[in-house]
């Protein structure tokens, strides 16, 4: 659409610099009068064709000057629709790491939180027995909270970045994302 609405603006402009030209054709039948001297008004059948070709000598440049500036207006657009499709690339691939980023942190950190809460059973087992003092448990316990909360604030972050993902793409914000990998 883009292409054909700047083409036409173009031709309109061509249109306006070449000469006009028109063509009339006129073909007449008459009834012949009573009389019968013959000219050629007289005849029964006349025909006649007129071609007009009109070049304005000078009109000051406006036409070339409009013809300029509407390919610069042409190629301009071009230029943002390239741009824009570059930045809509950007937004998508930022969005799609986004995602990804945000998925790993939060494995990452349950992981990191299954790893606490065994420490923080442990420990319980050693104070217990007075292996262990019962401060360390209780450190223990902060860091398996602490954890756990990070894990919410990555749900969060998760839902975000695939709300993100989705209005960027059209898609839902439930679709399953493969990583890319360099072989890719």
């Amino acid at each position: 659409e883009f292409r054909r609405v700047s083409s036409d603006l173009i031709t309109q402009v061509v249109g306006k610099v070449l000469p006009g030209i028109s063509l009339l054709g006129n073909y007449t039948r008459q009834e012949l009068p009573t009389t019968t001297t013959s000219n050629a008004f007289t005849r029964p059948d006349q025909y006649s064709v007129r071609l007009n070709v009109v070049q304005p000598i000078f009109r000051g440049f406006g036409e070339w000057a409009e013809l300029r500036s509407r390919k610069a207006v042409l190629r301009s657009q071009r230029a943002l629709l390239t741009q824009a499709q570059v930045t809509l690339y950007g937004t998508v691939s930022d969005a799609y790491y986004a995602v990804l980023a945000s998925e790993a942190d939060r494995e990452t950190l349950k992981a990191l939180h299954a790893l606490v809460d065994q420490r923080v059973s442990d420990l319980k087992g050693r104070v217990n027995i007075g292996r262990s003092r019962r401060g360390d448990l209780i450190s223990a316990q902060s860091q398996a909270a602490t954890v756990a909360a990070q894990i919410e604030a990555a749900e969060i972050e998760v839902a975000r970045a695939r709300e993100s993902l989705a209005l960027a793409t059209g898609l839902g914000a439930d679709t399953a994302l493969v990583p890319v990998t360099e072989a890719d």
